[in-house]
């Protein structure tokens, strides 16, 4: 692997970090974001998916630096990548890839980690509104049968006639 393609290797982990940390950061933002604001809810949303595409660019990218070089590099770095070989021996060359893939593993674990605490609040933000519907549809329901025995008059079982 070129001098070259460790430089390019590092700065594609490290933009890869920062955009993680962008994600990270609006993924916080969503969870303040109050349920009921739903155009607010969809834009942080769509820059989410911004970052998640860009990210998916970045990683073709070193993808293709990667498959490029040396096979038994190639396998070391992949290993770093999925945290097989971080602690293995490496040339002095691919010291500051394994830096950079760390810095960047570190970072993946704290996205997901909000993540699954973004999943959860959806998930019972979801169990809320499915809660209220059921409620609305008992209460849709009462309507309904008190208006129906209003259309049609004096129908409660006849009237009661008190005279003797």
């Amino acid at each position: 692997m070129t001098n070259t393609d460790i430089q390019r290797l590092c700065q594609i982990f490290t933009d890869t970090e920062l955009l993680l940390e962008e994600y990270a950061d609006i993924g916080a933002e969503i969870m303040k974001i109050d349920s009921e604001e739903n155009e607010l809810l969809t834009e942080k949303i769509a820059e989410r998916q911004k970052i998640i595409d860009r990210i998916s660019e970045l990683r073709s990218e070193a993808t293709g630096i990667i498959d490029g070089g040396d096979e038994r590099e190639a396998e070391l770095i992949r290993g770093m990548l999925t945290g097989s070989t971080v602690n293995a021996h490496v040339k002095d060359e691919l010291i500051p890839v394994r830096k950079a893939i760390v810095n960047l593993r570190s970072a993946q674990f704290k996205a997901a980690e909000n993540d699954k605490a973004l999943q959860l609040q959806f998930e019972n933000r979801l169990q809320e509104a499915k809660e209220q519907l059921m409620q609305l549809n008992d209460e849709k329901k009462k309507l309904d049968y008190y208006s129906s025995l209003n259309q049609t008059g004096p129908n409660l079982g006849g009237s009661l006639d008190s005279s003797f």
